[in-house]
């Protein structure tokens, strides 16, 4: 009985730990490299020094589609057979920022993003199974900067 035990124990792949699915994993909203957003998540955040600061979703008031309050909002929604990433810059200058896409099954890459004109928003898209964005490097960009997606 022992000698058939090992052989079943030899015979098996070997096992490494467990890897959770990606929307089991627990990271915060936000860190210090950026924002993490899942389906159906929406933040209001501003951008300091010491890095981006969630605060009142009230802080960005629209206005016949234009956004003030010093404040983005970046939403994360399921549309139809889509998964789209609203942006809703309230700053006075335009908005730069690198998003990864985090799929169910574990893999991630980079994905394009354009910056988001002052005052108004912008939206990306993906046909993909989205687990979660990490959304980093925010920036504000000069006045007279060029929008250039990467």
């Amino acid at each position: 009985m022992i000698a058939f035990i090992l052989a079943l124990v030899a015979a098996a792949p070997a096992a490494g730990p467990p890897v959770p699915p990606a929307a089991a994993v627990a990271e915060p909203a936000i860190d210090v490299a950026g924002l993490w957003l899942e389906p159906g998540k929406t933040y209001t955040v501003t951008l300091t020094p010491a890095g981006v600061v969630e605060v009142p979703p009230d802080r960005l008031v629209e206005n016949r589609m234009q956004f003030t309050g010093e404040a983005v909002r970046f939403s994360f929604d399921r549309m139809k057979d889509m998964l789209v990433l609203e942006v809703n810059n309230g700053y006075g200058r335009m908005l730069r920022y690198k998003a990864e896409i985090y799929l169910a099954d574990g893999r991630n890459a980079h994905t394009s993003t354009c910056p988001v004109i002052a005052h108004i928003s912008g939206a990306e898209s993906w046909q993909e199974p989205i687990a979660r964005l990490h959304i980093t490097n925010l920036e504000l960009l000069p006045a007279n900067a060029e929008r250039v997606c990467d």
